[in-house]
């Protein structure tokens, strides 16, 4: 049985890290959309790739946790990160129909997705997709596993988890399009021909997100600045 006086918990923003660690203490009243830091160590994925410090916390502390993402319920990360993580502190991305917002949300998720796949994993006990924060199953076969007791608040974890899986058509399309690029294994330097912001306008406009695969194609890529002027003065 771990001693749970201390926990290192590292998570993209958003990731619902917080509520993993309140519910494993047993320090969940009331369903919550967000929940604080009961005293356990908390850090961000960017955190522990440049910050040294915490590879050497994680040899100390007994139980360690990361939360990462994958291609699974992406949208409803983005959804709980846009309103946990950016709304409340920066109200000027609170227009969706906005390229400033558009691209905050785009690099963020890449960012984020990359990092975690920088984490190493075997530095930690449990690694959990952020899609299983949401299933009840595992968490109370984690919860038991971790406290070698059954989980008795079911309902108010189930609350807690409607809270927070949510989306929207604008957060859904900006995932649609970075899974795209995912999908054809395109290099994040490589050039657009197009632009993203624009094809996820066109989606909202149309409310039809066909057109991502359309324009999304490794042939609309390039590597080359030379390529990509060739191409601005063939469509001018």
């Amino acid at each position: 049985m771990y001693n749970l006086s201390e926990i290192l918990c590292v998570f993209p923003p958003g990731s619902r890290g917080t509520f993993l660690v309140n519910f494993l203490t047993d320090n969940i009243i009331k369903a919550e959309f967000e929940f604080g830091n009961q005293g356990f160590k908390k850090f961000h994925t960017r955190q522990i790739i440049y910050n040294n410090e915490i590879y050497r916390l994680s040899q100390k502390i007994p139980l360690k946790i990361f939360i990462y993402l994958y291609k699974d319920l992406l949208d409803v990360y983005l959804y709980c990160y846009y309103y946990k993580n950016i709304l409340p502190h920066y109200p000027k991305y609170n227009n969706l129909y906005s390229e400033k917002t558009f691209d905050k949300l785009f690099y963020m998720l890449k960012n984020e997705y990359e990092d975690c796949n920088k984490i190493k994993n075997d530095y930690f006990d449990y690694v959990i997709p952020f899609s299983k924060t949401f299933d009840i199953e595992y968490l109370a076969a984690l919860y038991k596993d971790i406290n070698k007791k059954d989980l008795k608040n079911i309902s108010i974890i189930e609350e807690s988890n409607a809270l927070s899986f949510k989306t929207d058509k604008h957060l859904s399309i900006v995932c649609e399009i970075f899974k795209r690029i995912l999908e054809i294994k395109m290099s994040w330097d490589s050039i657009f021909y197009y632009s993203l912001f624009d094809l996820y306008i066109d989606c909202l406009n149309n409310e039809n997100s066909n057109k991502i695969e359309h324009l999304i194609i490794p042939q609309n890529f390039s590597d080359s600045h030379v390529e990509f002027s060739k191409f601005i003065k063939n469509h001018v």
